[in-house]
This record gives C-alpha cells, structure tokens and sequence, in this order.
C-alpha cells in the first residue's frame, strides 16, 4: 500500500482537503492513484496535488517552510504507487549512453551522434507536429496570446525554446523576450518579473511600487507604439509560486483597456503544470491559457530524427540501423533523448559483438523495456 497522507497521521478522505479538495481531488481518486489502480495520465496529476498537499500539512504540523518542502518530496518519493512512477518510463528508459571515439569511428561517424545539443538552427531537428506547435509558440509571442507548453524532460521544449530566441534574434527587435529567472523558479516574484521587464529595456527599477507599475505601462505602450511585440517567457513553469502563476493572467490583459494589448506570455513546464491548472485555484488562467503537450515521437518522426543525428555526425542512418529497429524503440522510448540513448546503448552493444549494422531486433528486456539488438539471422 502506498499510502502518504498515514505518515502525516491523516485519513484518506481528509489528506484529500488539503490536495485541493474534492473538487479538485476526490479521495476515491486519490486512493487508488496511489495504490497503481489509475492511468499514467491520471496518476502524473495527482502527483504533483499530492505533494502541495503534504507540504501544507506538513506546515500545519509546525515545520519550517523549507523542511517541509523536503519532507514532501522524500514522502512522495517514498510512497509513489508503481502507476505514478510508470511515466518516468517515458522520460529516461535508458541511462545516459555514449560512445567512446573508438566506437564512434567504427560505425564511421565524425562523434557520437546522440550526446552533443544542436549547435546552431541547422542541426536543430524538427518534425510538421514540432513546426505546428512552434507556430502557436510564435504567435503567442508576436500576437499577444498566451500559451503553456508541457512535457517531460528530454521531449524537446529546450529546442523549441531556443527556436523562439532565434526568431526573435532574427526579428531585429520587433520581437522582445523578456525571461525572469533563478536557478530555483519557486523564488520567482512578481516584483522580480517587474524588474525583469524593465531592465530588458534598459531602465531603472524603482522602488516605488506604484511608480514601478506606472513605468512598466508606459515602457509596453511605448513598444506597442512602435511595433515591438514584447513576451513574458518562463522556462520551468511548473516550478512557479502559486500567486506568480495566478497573476500571468493580469500580465497578459496589461493593455489600453480596449483591444491593444501590450504583453504575449509563453510559458514551457513539465506536465505538472497542466495538473495544476485543472486546481479551481486557477480557473481564471486556465480558462485563457491554450495548454500544448509536446508531441511524443512516432515510428516515423523517431526514424526521421536518427537519421537527421546521424547525418550531423557523417552517416546515413540506414547504414548503422535497421529502421524496424528504431520503430520498435519509441514503443517505449518516446522522447528525443530517450530514443537517442537507447539508440547509442544499442550502437555500443553492436559493437561489443563486432558488428557495424544494428539489425534484427532478437529479444525485448521486460524489466528495462530495452530492446537488445543481436547479429542478423542468416
């Protein structure tokens, strides 16, 4: 049993209060997505409610606020049902895998195809999903929208990150980005968005409260007059104060009180964003915000970016791998850089066995969905 809200000394049904309550999570619910009866999609909602849930109880009992964080994570972590884990699957399937030069020279690549970031927009992969969705990522950003993009780690929201920065390099300062940030997004304030907008235009931030608020109004009419699109970007979006999160809608309405509309909000976060905005603690963002998960990969798109990294590093694809192969991994490995380790894991074990083709998928490893590839039956 998998049953946090006991180590807090509370029943079910009130643990659930303090998830949001039922509105928001009905015991039943959370019950059984604790207990591996639930979705993977359900249970990586009501992970994150369970763990805001613990931190308030946790205070209540009398912790500080920075023990009680921690003692939520190590409770959740502690107590997570094998349906709430299931998604990490999709996440890193494999452990990071690299090839030495020796192996990369083998295969006849120039490096290891899989382990180094694109180095400019050229080797940036993209498939017509990652393009649809960049093109709802750019309008945001130009035409005053507001959109959140969610996904697991590794799903590429980093690379469609770096896209919006190219486009706005290339905008000759028609498209302003603005991105307050910490390496911790909890400490993220809306005195610190302020700052952040300000200084990004090279002015001074007061420390006037009300002077800084009618500073800010005046540098985004300003900008608006003169044709720059500015947008409030957040990487890590998931990590924001619930008070921060609340008040992007009021960024996003800063206008002349009519149509003009002064500020695009862009926001990239993991899936718990989304579970926090179906809370009714923020109804007013979610009924404005357009929520886009990033595009798991398919049997084609996964083939189309091995052979786009392949032919970074100076091989096609099809000399190195068996395309049946590589649609056999994105069963289970979904993601860009779950698939490009699995892809290297196999590379190596190819050449452990002296072989220069991954080919004929053999055997599939249950414990650790790898799929094991073996020399070609003859």
């Amino acid at each position: 049993m998998n049953e946090p809200w006991k180590e807090v000394g509370m029943t079910v049904r009130s643990f659930a209060a303090f998830c949001g309550g039922p509105r928001v999570l009905p015991h039943s619910t959370l019950w059984k997505a604790m207990n591996g009866q639930t979705s993977t999609v359900i249970a990586e909602k009501v992970k994150p409610l369970v763990r805001e849930g613990l931190r308030k109880r946790l205070l209540a009992m009398g912790f500080d606020a920075s023990e009680a964080e921690t003692r939520a994570d190590n409770l959740l972590q502690a107590s997570a049902g094998e349906t709430v884990e299931a998604a990490t699957e999709n996440i890193m399937p494999e452990k990071r895998s690299t090839l030495t030069p020796a192996q990369a020279r083998h295969f006849g690549f120039r490096f290891d195809p899989f382990v180094l970031p694109p180095q400019n927009r050229e080797e940036s992969w993209t498939s017509p999903d990652l393009d649809a969705l960049f093109s709802r990522v750019k309008n945001a950003a130009s035409r005053q929208g507001f959109i959140a993009v969610t996904g697991v780690p590794g799903g590429g929201k980093t690379e469609l990150r770096k896209r919006l920065i190219h486009e706005a390099k290339k905008s000759n300062g028609n498209l302003m980005l603005v991105w307050p940030e910490y390496a911790d997004m909890r400490r993220v304030t809306v005195g610190v968005i302020y700052a952040s907008i300000l200084r990004t235009f090279g002015q001074d931030v007061p420390r006037d409260l009300d002077l800084r608020e009618r500073r800010l109004h005046a540098l985004l009419e300003a900008k608006s007059n003169d044709g720059v699109s500015v947008a409030l970007c957040y990487e890590d979006a998931h990590e924001l104060d619930d008070r921060v999160l609340r008040v992007q809608k009021r960024f996003h309405e800063l206008g002349d009180g009519g149509y003009e509309r002064w500020l695009g909000v862009v926001m990239f976060g993991q899936p718990a964003l989304a579970a926090r905005l179906d809370d009714y603690r923020f109804s007013e963002v979610a009924q404005r915000v357009e929520v886009s998960p990033m595009p798991d990969l398919n049997p084609a798109t996964a083939w189309s970016y091995v052979e786009h990294r392949c032919s970074i590093a100076g091989v096609a694809a099809s000399d190195v791998f068996e395309k049946n192969v590589v649609e056999r991994l994105v069963g289970t490995h979904k993601t860009p850089l779950a698939l490009g380790n699995a892809c290297a894991r196999l590379l190596i074990e190819t050449w452990q066995i002296g072989e220069r083709k991954v080919v004929n998928v053999t055997k599939t490893d249950a414990s650790s969905s790898r799929i094991i590839a073996a020399r070609k039956a003859s």
